[in-house]
């Protein structure tokens, strides 16, 4: 990636009624403010059904803007003849999907076909594609284009006629491509620390299948050099390891002086984001204890995934969810061996909701060392490891920071923008 330097100042002249972003590149200041151009002078529509054979039906995502379906997890069969009446996208392509009204106007890196229902944009000046692509996924967009669209909701889509309708704010082109580019370049930032947090997740992944025993196997492929001639791994019922206790339901309208944090499956499965209530006779984590849920999502993601409770008395445990208090085990170590576990995940058919019962629970089998360094040592560095994925996500979270503040200065703010 360059390491080219972009100087961005705040202009302090702007009109009470000109359109203008708050900052500006210094060479442009000089140029005034931007135009407005209606969205069919700027693009045009396009409606091409001749695809060649073998072109990848594409998934229109506002995660991945337009993407091969076999790219990403998108399960919907469509027949050979179905397939006659799909528009061609080509590379460069946006695409207004029945989402643009929340998400923006998508962005196709990608040649293949999607369903006529959508509309396909094709910039009139291939130099202006970067620039829009990051104008229509911006908050001043979206706001303009809901401001213009009364009466759209979930099942409806954004018309022709009203995308042309818009007016697009427009810079020379000059500083278009300086906008894009200076706006890509974060974007490739962020997607540098993206391969690192990939990189983690696989080592973390290549290092748990090492660290614990494979199947059939007493002792595991890689161990701590104190550790390598010590007495071959235990195998356990959960059962004989942490004692059980099911969460209870949750009852709005019972509410005492006490307030803990109500643990559920989404709980688990989005790191601890919840609200809070007060309330008294339920299911009270202690610390060390183990959270575990034990119906899947909707999603189907997040059936025995674990949580290890760090605080007494915060946590009221609802139902669908298990305590484990652990005995004779080290906590940390049980929490990583039990997160997750392909025994416990094997009851799930991927076809109807699963719901792992108690005895289930208490059968799964758990390897552990019989020394208790051992386990301590391993759980360490269980939440080293953990911790470098923490700080990378982190690291993320402060780049897409940075760019959403960077394009909320660059592009006109929605009052500018007429529609």
């Amino acid at each position: 990636m360059s390491s080219k330097v972009i100087t961005i100042e705040r202009r302090e002249d702007r009109l009470e009624n000109g359109l203008a972003p708050e900052l500006r590149f210094p060479q442009f200041l000089h140029l005034g403010d931007w135009d407005k151009v209606p969205g069919n002078i700027a693009f045009e529509q396009i409606s091409n059904k001749s695809a060649l054979p073998g072109l990848p039906i594409l998934a229109i995502t506002q995660e991945h803007g337009a993407i091969p379906r076999d790219l990403i997890d998108y399960h919907v069969s469509v027949s050979e003849q179905s397939l006659t009446g799909y528009k061609v996208v080509e590379v460069g392509d946006f695409i207004i999907s029945l989402r643009s009204f929340q998400g923006g106007i998508e962005y196709s890196k990608y040649q293949g076909i999607c369903s006529p229902a959508y509309i396909i944009l094709r910039s009139k000046k291939s130099e202006a594609v970067s620039y829009f692509r990051h104008y229509f996924k911006t908050e001043a967009f979206i706001r303009a284009l809901n401001r213009n669209l009364e009466g759209i909701r979930d099942g409806k889509m954004v018309s022709w006629k009203q995308f042309s309708d818009l007016h697009l704010p427009v810079p020379s082109l000059p500083e278009q491509q300086l906008i894009a580019e200076c706006l890509s370049s974060v974007d490739e930032l962020i997607a540098a620390e993206g391969r690192k947090l990939d990189a983690l997740k696989s080592h973390k992944r290549g290092l748990m299948r090492q660290l614990f025993p494979a199947e059939g196997e007493t002792s595991p492929g890689l161990r701590f050099s104190k550790f390598r001639k010590a007495k071959k791994w235990l195998n356990k019922p959960l059962g004989d390891l942490a004692a059980y206790e099911n969460g209870k339901a949750y009852e709005p309208h019972i509410v005492e002086e006490g307030t803990f944090v109500v643990v559920n499956a989404r709980f688990i499965s989005t790191d601890g984001r919840t609200r809070k209530y007060s309330k008294s006779d339920m299911c009270i984590a202690k610390k060390d204890d183990i959270l575990m849920v034990l119906s899947d999502l909707p999603n189907g993601r997040a059936l025995a995934k674990c949580y290890k409770v760090e605080e007494s008395n915060k946590y009221a445990v609802n139902q669908r969810i298990a305590r484990l208090e652990p005995f004779g085990i080290n906590s940390g170590f049980l929490f990583y061996a039990l997160d997750r576990h392909p025994f416990l995940l094997a009851f799930d058919d991927g076809l109807n909701q699963t719901h792992l019962r108690k005895d289930a629970v208490q059968a799964c089998p758990i390897s552990f060392p019989q020394d208790d360094e051992e386990q301590q040592k391993l759980s360490e560095l269980f939440v080293l490891m953990d911790n470098l994925i923490s700080s990378q996500i982190d690291e993320i979270a402060a780049l897409r920071a940075h760019k959403n503040g960077l394009v909320q200065q660059l592009f006109p703010v929605t009052d500018e923008v007429e529609a």
